[in-house]
């Protein structure tokens, strides 16, 4: 978030975890992230949350914060739909093959891994993998 801005600020956070679980990131941004958070979560003029949970913890970290308006993630039911009935075509025009189950991830570059290893136990299943790198440090784009 600037430092100063003439315009109004609105901040999504979807998570606290480098507040309250330092150990699941990496340790030099760990100090980093959690000054930002507490910056953005009392200067910006409202937060947005992903969840009910994410403004309870915010209210438990950061208990001095701007106001949060929790906007839930969710899908647009009339245009996705669980409807699996093209899907063997689908993946067989992409070049994968219908019979194995697949699991889709779009992360940043660095989650890679994260998601791949969920096919690792099983010989039956694979991901498939999209990745984005605009801003992460290994990435062309954040370098």
């Amino acid at each position: 978030m600037p430092r100063h801005s003439s315009t109004p600020t609105v901040v999504t956070i979807h998570d606290l975890t480098f507040l309250t679980n330092p150990e699941w990131h990496e340790r030099s941004k760990v100090p980093f992230f959690r000054r930002a958070i507490a910056y953005a979560a009392t200067h910006a003029d409202v937060l947005v949350t992903i969840s009910e949970f994410t403004a309870r913890q915010l209210d438990e970290q950061v208990p001095e914060h701007a106001p949060v308006v929790v906007a839930t993630l969710g899908v647009d039911l009339e245009r996705f739909s669980a409807d699996s009935s093209g899907d063997a075509e689908l993946l067989r025009a992409h070049g994968l093959a219908a019979e194995r189950p697949y699991v889709f991830f779009l992360g940043p570059s660095n989650l890679v891994r994260a998601s791949t290893s969920y096919s690792t136990p099983s010989k039956r299943s694979r991901a498939v993998t999209t990745t984005w790198s605009c801003g992460w440090p290994d990435s062309p784009a954040g370098a």
